[in-house]
């Protein structure tokens, strides 16, 4: 475990030993990318939001980090296509949970909702990677691309998947959650992978437009 590199596209981000015990140290390509993450996660702990990572010193290029527990729910979504036993509806009414607590804390959007962020450890969501400037936004926002990285990740639009996004439509519904703003911020997801993804993914793209409908509570 000690020395595990975790999946990172712009940092270094590995769990180390320091002062007795395990940190994720983060070592960051600029500084100011590293002054955010460090503003942003000291604002959300003053403001009251849980399950974060909460910053433990700097030294340098790097912040480290106390280390939370849990498997990142890209690589849950993965195992639960050959595992039955694995929650995904279960992980997915937990992250819609936390993503309602933290809208109720913050007033801003989460931002960068790439399933990589979020930690599920069998019982509760957690949440990494505030590498983003906060903004202010409603929840649809981010409970449509939430929904659209579950379904389209591959392989997609699975009965497993379609299953957790009706659990994670369902948990939405019971907050309040603006149904027809919350399909229109995953439609537009779903547009924006398109231009990430190119041509070739546009079957599924296509076929998870349809999706929505079929799973909305």
């Amino acid at each position: 475990m000690e020395g595990h590199l975790f999946h990172s596209r712009r940092n270094q981000v590995r769990l180390v030993r320091r002062r007795g015990e395990l940190v994720i140290r983060k070592e960051y390509r600029d500084e100011e990318t590293l002054l955010t993450e460090q503003h942003t996660l000291l604002l959300l702990h003053s403001r009251g939001v849980d399950s974060i990572p909460r910053v433990l010193w700097r030294k340098g290029r790097c912040l480290y980090l106390n280390y939370l527990p849990g498997e990142n729910y890209a690589e849950l979504t993965d195992a639960a296509e050959t595992d039955a036993q694995i929650p995904l509806s279960a992980a997915m009414k937990a992250l819609c949970d936390w993503i309602a607590r933290y809208h109720a804390m913050t007033g801003c959007l989460r931002g960068d909702v790439n399933l990589r962020n979020f930690l599920y450890d069998g019982m509760i969501c957690r949440s990494v990677d505030f590498e983003e400037p906060l903004i202010s936004g409603p929840v649809e926002e981010d409970l449509g691309p939430i929904l659209a990285f579950l379904l389209t990740y591959l392989p997609a639009l699975t009965p497993s998947k379609l299953a957790a996004g009706e659990a994670f439509l369902r948990q939405a519904a019971v907050y309040g959650t603006d149904m027809e703003a919350l399909e229109s911020a995953y439609l537009r997801e779903l547009d924006a992978m398109y231009l990430r993804r190119g041509p070739d993914s546009l079957p599924i793209l296509s076929k998870a437009k349809d999706a929505f409908r079929r799973i909305r509570p």
